[in-house]
């Protein structure tokens, strides 16, 4: 009995020490960015960061995301620029991290038993469409970006670079069978 308790515990705190891991590589990845002069939205790894999430924590990927955010609104700089607070989750990038949470407290329950390269790369590809039409639809409504404009500055500059993280994070989804 005494060895079951222990067994849990220790499940318990690798559970809780992913979660914090994931968070703080979310930190990381919002770091490595770059600017585009023509759009308010930076590359960063971040999407990358958040379908290893997926993978690893699978129904609880949101723990670290809220984490990731709450950090952020206490006024840490975790967000990319080194934003902080609420005034920069309204930002024109606070779709897209508002996104990062909806995708992982959804598609971490979707995740596909049966493991194929094609099966992960469109289980993904589905959440980059979700990210994208939040962040898009959040510089339409709270920054009156036109549709066009949206397109043109908050998913097009993305796209080639999303199908690539998509493509690796699949990869290490066979190689983790």
């Amino acid at each position: 009995m005494r060895a079951i308790c222990l067994d849990e515990k220790k499940s318990l705190l690798a559970e809780i020490s992913f979660i914090i891991g994931f968070s703080l590589l979310m930190v990381l990845s919002s770091y490595v960015r770059i600017p585009l002069f023509f759009s308010p939205v930076p590359v960063t790894l971040q999407t990358f960061v958040l379908y290893l999430s997926i993978l690893f924590l699978k129904r609880k990927a949101f723990i670290s995301q809220a984490f990731y955010i709450v950090l952020g609104l206490t006024g840490l700089p975790v967000f990319s620029m080194t934003g902080t607070g609420l005034l920069y989750l309204l930002g024109p990038t606070g779709g897209y991290i508002i996104g990062f949470f909806v995708v992982a407290l959804v598609f971490g329950y979707f995740l596909p038993h049966q493991k194929t390269f094609v099966k992960i790369f469109l289980f993904f590809l589905i959440a980059n469409i979700v990210i994208y039409t939040i962040g898009a639809s959040w510089l339409i409504f709270l920054h009156h970006f036109t549709p066009g404009a949206a397109f043109s500055a908050g998913i097009l500059p993305f796209l080639v670079g999303d199908i690539l993280k998509i493509a690796l994070v699949s990869s290490f989804a066979l190689k983790g069978k």
